[in-house]
């Protein structure tokens, strides 16, 4: 009897902490993710001939409608935010079940082939994929994507049980209230995915995207080198990449490998690094039978980066996808021509020498013998000389005052005229220009 009981009790504790959970997980789990509105929009697709593949990156630089008008083909984007190159093959695989691909194109994220994945059962693209698919395909996907990852020794061999750790409803009481609302009202994938993605309008085809437009005068712009660690690709997301390369060679894809078009300011905070991977991502994939197209390199006759096709230091908006998709297209036709596309495409040495003019300035600010060193930092075209000078805003009448007028040398010691925080601005421009400026970069400063 007493045995019973124990079992009981511990049957009632078991079923007590599963109902939590999913209690849980209907209020904090997000109605409307990106896997999913996407993954459910790809089950309703017929006939996909093009299919894009790859992270954020990809997500938002590949505009299907830009490429099926002027081409007639059908197009998909299946890229999802920090998808992985093992989700990419999965994705890969469940589409060539389903559809007969002529052509994948696969977005190149450097960080991606620089750490290997933490992969777990919990990943959302999994978890959407597996909701229209045989329940024991799931283990063959699991097989393949998790590998010799240990993710069983880590937190995340907990935290697959709960849903929301990987994304969850806005942080807020209102944004689980309305979370839990639009799960029961009946609101759209669409409108619940616009609803928790602020400024992200979903338009169809698995493609989405932003408006808006990255700020080049910002107080503290961020550049992608701020995010960048050279270390080597990692084996096993490149042997990812082979595998994703080999399925399309053995159906008889077109396989592109295409680096999405990123900032100029941040390919030149790149320029130390740029060609490790770029060059090696290159050989890789043309030396199992791919082809490899870098946005960043390319001639202004093929694609010109105009400062509007950007929403962040790193991501295309609708105009910069549009516009790189346009030329991805141009460039499928050409080689389905047999043309040649190489003269197409500068070396990083001549991209850098093109650019013309300062994309961007920014400026930090440091503690030296009891004055503040500000250091200004110019992203410009490799033959462009930049001169800056610094100002200083009055807190009363929002009006500044010259600290020091243009000069070729970036640093300034700045004695403030008090104690606490002042804000400095720094304008720059190159060398003969007779413009007052043509970037600024201000921030408050403490002293």
């Amino acid at each position: 009897m007493r045995t019973s009981r124990k079992m009981l009790s511990l049957l009632i504790v078991i079923v007590t902490i599963a109902v939590c959970v999913a209690a849980a997980s209907f209020v904090l789990k997000p109605y409307g993710s990106k896997s999913q509105i996407i993954w459910n929009d790809f089950r309703q697709q017929e006939n996909i001939d093009t299919l894009c593949i790859g992270s954020s990156l990809a997500a938002r630089s590949f505009d299907p409608a830009a490429i099926d008008e002027e081409f007639g083909t059908h197009s998909f984007n299946l890229s999802t935010p920090n998808q992985q190159p093992a989700e990419s093959y999965l994705g890969l695989k469940e589409a060539i079940e389903h559809h007969e691909l002529k052509s994948v194109v696969y977005g190149i994220d450097f960080g991606t082939f620089q750490h290997h994945s933490n992969l777990y059962p919990g990943r959302v693209f999994l978890n959407e994929k597996w909701k229209d698919d045989p329940f024991f395909e799931r283990f063959g996907d699991l097989e393949y994507a998790l590998g010799d990852s240990n993710w069983m020794f880590k937190e995340k061999s907990i935290n697959w049980l709960f849903p929301w750790t990987e994304q969850h409803a806005r942080p807020s009481f209102s944004g689980l209230m309305d979370n839990v609302r639009m799960k029961l009202d009946g609101t759209s994938l669409e409108t619940a995915a616009e609803a928790n993605e602020k400024g992200w309008d979903y338009v169809g085809q698995g493609y989405g995207n932003y408006s808006q437009v990255v700020d080049y005068n910002k107080s503290k712009p961020t550049v992608f080198a701020d995010r960048y660690e050279s270390r080597p690709l990692d084996k096993r997301s490149l042997a990812d990449l082979a595998d994703i390369i080999e399925l399309c060679n053995e159906n008889d894809i077109d396989f592109i490998a295409i680096v999405p078009p990123m900032p100029e300011f941040s390919l030149i905070s790149l320029q130390n690094h740029y060609n490790e991977n770029s060059s090696a991502l290159k050989a890789f994939v043309e030396e199992h039978g791919g082809t490899y197209y870098d946005f960043n390199l390319a001639k202004p006759e093929l694609f010109k980066s105009e400062e509007g096709f950007y929403a962040d230091f790193q991501h295309c908006n609708f105009t910069g996808a549009k516009a790189t998709t346009e030329a991805l297209g141009r460039l499928i036709k050409m080689q389905e021509a047999g043309e040649s596309t190489d003269n197409l495409f500068y070396s990083l040495s001549e991209r850098l020498a093109d650019i013309d003019h300062i994309s961007i300035v920014r400026f930090k600010d440091k503690k030296e013998n009891g004055s503040l060193e500000l250091m200004a930092e110019a992203f410009a075209g490799s033959n462009v000389e930049v001169e800056y000078r610094f100002l200083l805003k009055d807190g009363k009448t929002d009006e500044y005052s010259i600290l020091r007028d243009y000069s070729t040398d970036p640093i300034f010691e700045f004695t403030p005229p008090s104690k606490g925080q002042h804000m400095v601005k720094v304008e720059a421009r190159v060398v003969g220009s007779d413009s007052a400026y043509d970037r600024y970069a201000e921030h408050t400063v403490y002293f």
